[in-house]
């Protein structure tokens, strides 16, 4: 499902890496992620870390 003015999502290329782009949340009048880019490279582990509330899960999600 698309949200009205976002672009559908697309098949990952095999070997790729993977990325999200300006990611912003807000729940009422809070806002939980504001612009957030993240590049996950291929052939890397990479780890999301922070203190508890700071947005890991809901960027996840």
């Amino acid at each position: 499902m698309t949200t009205p003015g976002t672009r559908p999502p697309t098949p990952a290329t095999p070997g790729a890496g993977v990325a999200v782009e300006n990611v912003t949340k807000r729940f009422g009048a809070v806002q939980a992620l504001g612009g957030v880019t993240l590049t996950f490279p291929p052939g890397q582990v990479t780890a999301l870390m922070g203190e508890n509330g700071a947005g890991k899960s809901t960027l996840l999600k």
